[in-house]
C-alpha cells in the first residue's frame, strides 16, 4: 500500500502563514502614515462606507453571474455594471488609504489568480487599477503597497484552494475554501495591528458577504 499525504495537511499551515504576512512585512511607521491620511472616518460616515463596500461586492458578483450565464444581449449590462463597480472602487482607492490597501490586494489577487477572463472584468480592472496607480503615485500611498501585496497573496491562496475543492479531502478545508476565508483573515490581521480601522474590516466583510450571497442566489 502506497503512502500518500493529504493535500490539506501541507497547504493549511502555508495558508495561515500567508494570512499573517501583513504582520511580518509592514514597517511599523505605516500605521502613523495611514492615520495622517485619514483612515478613520467620522462616525456618521461609517455606515455609508460599509454600504459602499457592500454595493461594490454585489455589483461585482452580478457581473460574474451575467458573464457565467452567457445570455445573448447581456454583455452590455455586464459592461455597464463593471464600469460602475470599478469607478466606485477607484474613487474609494484614491481618497482612502485603507481602501487602497484592501482593494489593491483584491485587484492584485484576481490578476495573479488569472480570474480576469472576460472583457467586462478587463475593463473594470483597468479602471480600478488606474485609481490604484493614481493613489500610489500622486497621493503618496506607495508605502502601503507591501500590505496590499500581502493581501493579494491571501486572495491568491483563496482562489487556488477554491479551484481545487473537489480534490481536497478535509471537510473543514473544503468549507474554508468554498467561502474564501484567507482574505478576511488577512484583513482582520491588519485591522488588529492597527494599520486600518476595524470599520474597514467590517466594510470588507460587507463586500465579501454581498458577493457571496448574490453569487449563490437562486
Amino acid at each position: 500500500m502506497g503512502f500518500s499525504i493529504d493535500f490539506t495537511l501541507v497547504f493549511f499551515p502555508i495558508m495561515l502563514l500567508l494570512a499573517a504576512l501583513p504582520a511580518l512585512l509592514v514597517p511599523k511607521n505605516i500605521a502613523m502614515v495611514i492615520n495622517r491620511q485619514g483612515v478613520l472616518y467620522p462616525s456618521g460616515m461609517d455606515l455609508f462606507l460599509i454600504f459602499q463596500f457592500g454595493l461594490i461586492g454585489a455589483l461585482l458578483s452580478e457581473v460574474d453571474v451575467i458573464v457565467d450565464e452567457k445570455k445573448r444581449g447581456s454583455e452590455m449590462v455586464a459592461m455597464i455594471l463593471a464600469i460602475a463597480c470599478s469607478a466606485m472602487m477607484a474613487r474609494l482607492i484614491f481618497i482612502d488609504p485603507a481602501a487602497a490597501i484592501i482593494f489593491g490586494g483584491v485587484l492584485m489577487g484576481v490578476l495573479i489568480g488569472g480570474k480576469v477572463d472576460s472583457l467586462p472584468f478587463l475593463v473594470g480592472l483597468l479602471i480600478a487599477g488606474g485609481g490604484m496607480l493614481g493613489a500610489y503615485l500622486y497621493r503618496g500611498f506607495a508605502i502601503l503597497a507591501p500590505v496590499a501585496v500581502a493581501l493579494a497573496f491571501c486572495g491568491f491562496v483563496d482562489e487556488y484552494g477554491h479551484d481545487r475543492i473537489p480534490r481536497i479531502r478535509s471537510g473543514l478545508m473544503r468549507w474554508f475554501f468554498s467561502h474564501r476565508f484567507t482574505m478576511p483573515l488577512g484583513v482582520f490581521s491588519i485591522a488588529y495591528l492597527g494599520l486600518i480601522g476595524f470599520t474597514h474590516f467590517f466594510a470588507f466583510l460587507a463586500f465579501d458577504i454581498a458577493y457571496e450571497m448574490n453569487s449563490k442566489r437562486d
